[in-house]
């Protein structure tokens, strides 16, 4: 004997998954803002966002990508942050840019920024993968084959577990800030600033710095390493100012001089 099937009710369960809220922006259930490559071409996902991109962040918040984005404007960036408090969740997606494009993820506000930036992949943009400000905190984030650096930080920013690889302009460059358990390798440049890590009044923290075509890592005044290994680094794995040793690193397979 056959059951009649329940009636399921699909209006409150898509409700409940997504709300629209004013000018059409979409959140997930738990209010975050979600973007997607539909909706950066459409504009809209905060005041004052255009259609196309940079998709442009005005409003503090949480916001999640929903998919790849892939810039299709020469010259344009991938994401302009314009607000203080904000946290941007790639979700393990990757922004594309087009070589000729402009800056993956940037800050232009003023005073202290704040944002948070997390899991996910900034590739093949023309300069910086990230370019943030003060009091920004970025982990999990993969910064590849970019023609600037891969991120750039500070003061008081906290880079973790990231990886910054084969930038044209550097790895990681920051001032009063901290890096752990990140990655720096095969990144390109001419000159000093365009190393494997550049840091200036900050701490280096048990990281991978190899394979970088000027120097590993550039401590400049002030800056506490400790717990690193650092190899093949073309120009020399080290090159420090008033550096502040704080325990022991590797340089080319022996403790750092």
């Amino acid at each position: 004997m056959c059951r009649a099937s329940k009636p399921i009710r699909v209006m409150p369960l898509v409700a409940a998954l997504m709300l629209a809220g004013p000018a059409g922006t979409v959140h997930a259930v738990d209010g975050v803002v979600l973007i997607t490559q539909a909706r950066a071409l459409e504009g809209g996902v905060t005041p004052g966002d255009e259609p196309g991109f940079p998709v442009t962040i005005s409003e503090p918040g949480s916001y999640r990508l929903a998919s790849d984005l892939r810039v299709t404007v020469p010259s344009a960036g991938a994401v302009l942050v314009a607000s203080a408090h904000v946290t941007l969740d790639l979700n393990g997606f990757t922004i594309f840019g087009m070589h000729n494009a402009g800056f993956g993820i940037a800050y232009r506000n003023d005073g202290d920024n704040m944002t948070v930036v997390k899991n996910g992949t900034i590739r093949d943009v023309n300069a910086d993968g990230i370019y943030l400000d003060a009091f920004a905190t970025v982990s999990d984030v993969v910064t590849a084959l970019n023609g600037g650096s891969g991120m750039v930080a500070g003061p008081y920013g906290l880079i973790t577990n990231c990886k910054a690889i084969g930038n044209r302009g550097g790895g990681f460059y920051v001032t009063r800030s901290i890096i752990s358990n990140s990655q720096a390798g095969h990144n390109e440049g001419r000159i000093e600033p365009e190393s494997g890590i550049v840091a200036s009044e900050s701490l280096v923290l048990d990281s991978r710095i190899d394979g970088n075509q000027v120097y590993g890592l550039v401590a400049g005044r002030y800056t506490g390493y400790r717990g690193n290994y650092l190899a093949n680094n073309r120009l020399g794995d080290l090159r420090s100012g008033q550096r502040i040793p704080l325990g022991p690193n590797s340089c080319s397979h022996v403790l750092c001089r």
